[in-house]
């Protein structure tokens, strides 16, 4: 019996006009805009660090760069160490209704996934671990039960983490309008021109929005994630 390739390898017969699924990338998925989507960073699984610093959903634009550069292990990801004062830079400058969602593993003491202190009053970050706690910031603070792996997100005014669950809603969001410091694996300074509680812990992938996340696109981005 004739397969379905013909001469040459082509396709012939039904299959040679059904159209091919193409995989959604995980930093699009519950129906993301790719034009929504400011920066996707996957080092787990990048051929090299240099690589694992391109923006996946528009390479050359938004890349990170280092400060002071991580490990890097291609089964692993990006892995900081606090004692070494790692992370990386974006140049970004998030806004009230931006979305972050990290993937991390193995995270341990006072330290930041990604973010920025601009002044007092105007914050955006995520600490996963802080004693017994997880501390999301958009100008006032959420707290819920810390992680060492999992996956945490800030979603305009909601924090979400591993997800499903709701950590909480922001009473009011931080005016970073002057700030272009959003930093990973540390939380930038902007006030004092510095950077402070370095992460201790891997990332596998991050990514960035110009919108808010509506919950269903969290849960769907956060299975994608956990599934890298």
């Amino acid at each position: 019996m004739r397969g379905p390739l013909g001469a040459r390898g082509q396709l012939s017969g039904p299959l040679a006009t059904t159209p091919v699924s193409l995989v959604t990338s995980w930093w699009l998925s519950g129906g993301i805009a790719a034009a929504n989507c400011v920066a996707a960073y996957q080092p787990k699984g990048a051929a090299s660090l240099a690589a694992s610093y391109v923006n996946l959903n528009a390479p050359g634009t938004n890349d990170a760069f280092p400060g002071t550069a991580p490990s890097f292990n291609a089964a692993t990801g990006w892995t900081f160490a606090a004692a070494s004062s790692q992370y990386l830079k974006t140049g970004l400058n998030p806004k009230a209704a931006w979305s972050l969602i990290v993937q991390i593993s193995n995270f341990s003491g006072l330290c930041t996934a990604a973010g920025i202190y601009y002044s007092a009053t105007a914050q955006y970050y995520i600490c996963p671990q802080v004693g017994t706690k997880i501390i999301y910031i958009n100008r006032n603070e959420i707290d819920g039960a810390n992680i060492a792996s999992g996956n945490v997100c800030i979603a305009g005014l909601n924090a979400y983490q591993n997800g499903s669950v709701l950590a909480g809603t922001f009473l009011g969001t931080a005016d970073l309008a002057d700030s272009v410091g959003l930093t990973i694996g540390a939380r930038r300074r902007q006030d004092i021109d510095g950077y402070d509680r370095y992460a201790t812990g891997t990332i596998i992938a991050l990514a960035i929005y110009s919108a808010t996340l509506t919950a269903p696109q969290v849960a769907a981005v956060a299975a994608a994630m956990a599934a890298l």
